[in-house]
């Protein structure tokens, strides 16, 4: 960790606007709108709650209130360095949630970043959001691309836990075949596929469009007549099915088994 002597007077205030996790690094603007590189040391964190210093050790994200003492960069391709980053409050992640629960869609500024990831920026907050980006959707250069840096709006995908806080546009689109998906799901109707392949726990299938594939886990609890249909699947045998969960960005269907014949 990278410290330097500093009287204490010199501490500041600031927000965490963006924190890398999987890298313990992230960027805190300050009060003046500086921004600073900080790096978090879980090791000194640990330290600092053993001697009383902390009450936790604290994982960073984006909104995080903090105060950090300003010193030399070890690296000047990164900018100005914060050292001594505190945790104060984590209130704006408090007051984001709350406003999504209030209002539903929110607003915020699109930002695509260096390493092409996207996000958007909480018009009130400031709080970084990262957005993920379905296989599915369509048109992704007049969505994202175009609409760089201009003012967009967004929905929360949950509110409960807030260190992991993120958003989807509520314009963007999606495949036919997704929304035919979709219409499935939430009305129930079967699927027709075919069985690809199986293992002790079930059958791999593909269904009849779009390219999708799932996989339809044996029912321990099946009745007597249905396992003996179970026992009668074969690969490239083709039954129908009902689909349990929907998420844009599974790569395999959670199926369940419903009919060796088409229902009507």
């Amino acid at each position: 960790m990278y410290l330097y002597a500093m009287k204490e007077g010199a501490r500041i205030n600031g927000q965490v606007v963006r924190y890398l996790e999987d890298k313990n690094y992230g960027f805190i603007e300050s009060e003046k709108g500086d921004t600073y590189f900080f790096k978090n040391d879980r090791k000194k964190q640990k330290e600092l709650l053993r001697a009383g210093k902390i009450d936790r050790v604290h994982n960073y994200s984006s909104g995080d209130e903090v105060t950090f003492i300003p010193a030399k960069s070890p690296d000047p391709a990164l900018g100005a360095f914060a050292s001594e980053v505190t945790f104060v409050s984590n209130a704006k992640r408090t007051a984001l949630a709350d406003e999504s629960e209030a209002k539903g869609v929110l607003q915020g500024k699109l930002k695509k970043l260096e390493d092409d990831t996207w996000f958007v920026v909480h018009t009130n907050t400031n709080i970084y959001l990262p957005l993920p980006i379905s296989k599915w959707e369509i048109d992704l250069e007049k969505t994202y691309e175009s609409r760089v840096n201009q003012l967009v709006g967004f929905k929360l995908t949950q509110t409960h836990n807030l260190d992991k806080l993120s958003a989807i546009l509520i314009d963007r689109k999606f495949s036919p075949n997704f929304q035919l998906l979709r219409d499935h799901y939430e009305d129930q109707t079967t699927l027709k596929v075919t069985i690809t392949g199986k293992n002790q726990h079930g059958y791999f299938a593909k269904l009849a469009f779009g390219g999708f594939v799932g996989f339809i886990k044996l029912d321990k609890n099946a009745s007597r007549i249905q396992a003996a249909e179970y026992k009668q699947i074969q690969k490239d045998q083709e039954v129908w099915v009902k689909l349990q969960r929907l998420q844009e960005n599974q790569v395999q269907l959670p199926l369940s088994f419903y009919s060796l014949e088409e229902q009507s």
